[in-house]
C-alpha cells in the first residue's frame, strides 16, 4: 500500500513539473494546406517528422519562440508537424506521452535551428515503445520529407528552399531543389 502510495505520488509529481515546463508555451496552429501563404518578413517554417506508437499529449519546443504542439496537432499530423517560426536556435524540451508519463528531454541531440525564409527540416522525431520503456530519436529521413513537402506543399517548396538543420551535413535538398538531373553522379558505368 505505501509502495502504491509514493508510486502515486512520484507521477503526479513528474506530471505537475511536465505541466509547469509546458506553461510558458504557446500554443502554435500547424500548417494544413498549401494555399497561396506568404511568410512574414524574416521567418522561417519548421519541419519536424513525427512517428510514435504511444498516445501523445503534447510536445514543447523552447528557443526564440517558445511552442507547444498540442494532442490535436499530433493527431492530425500523423507523418509531419509544419509551421512558421521565428528563426533561431531551439531544443525539443518535453514530451507528455500519457496522463502521468512525461519526459524532459537533456542534450544537444534535440537542438536545431530553424533559418529565415526556408524549411528548416529537423528530422523524423521517433518515440517508440521499447520493452517496459520508451526509445526516442530523431533519425534523418531527408528524401521522405522532401517527398511530403512535393506532394503536400509545392507552392510553399517553390519558394522556400528546405534544409536540414542537424549538426551533419546533408546536401539531399540543394540536389533536389537544383532542377539539375543528379541521378547519374556518382556512378561509374
Amino acid at each position: 500500500m505505501i509502495r502504491y502510495l509514493n508510486l502515486k505520488l512520484s507521477l503526479t509529481c513528474v506530471s505537475l513539473f511536465i505541466l509547469l515546463l509546458s506553461s510558458c508555451a504557446s500554443r502554435v496552429t500547424t500548417i494544413q494546406n498549401d494555399e497561396n501563404r506568404t511568410i512574414e518578413q524574416g521567418q522561417g517554417y519548421l519541419l519536424l517528422g513525427l512517428s510514435s506508437d504511444l498516445y501523445l499529449e503534447f510536445i514543447v519546443i523552447d528557443g526564440e519562440k517558445k511552442i507547444m504542439f498540442t494532442k490535436d496537432d499530433v493527431r492530425y499530423n500523423e507523418d509531419y508537424l509544419f509551421t512558421p517560426l521565428p528563426p533561431g536556435d531551439y531544443r525539443i524540451k518535453s514530451v507528455k506521452t500519457g496522463q502521468y508519463t512525461g519526459y524532459e528531454l537533456l542534450g544537444d541531440i534535440w537542438s536545431f535551428s530553424v533559418s529565415p525564409g526556408t524549411v528548416s527540416y529537423v528530422g523524423d522525431f521517433q518515440i517508440n515503445r521499447k520493452n517496459r520503456s520508451n526509445e526516442m530519436q530523431i533519425i534523418n529521413r531527408s528524401s521522405y520529407a522532401y517527398s511530403f513537402m512535393k506532394a503536400n506543399f509545392p507552392n510553399l517548396l517553390s519558394k522556400n528552399p528546405m534544409t536540414y538543420t542537424k549538426e551533419k551535413e546533408d546536401r539531399f535538398f540543394e540536389l533536389m531543389q537544383s532542377g539539375e538531373d543528379n541521378s547519374h553522379k556518382g556512378v561509374k558505368r
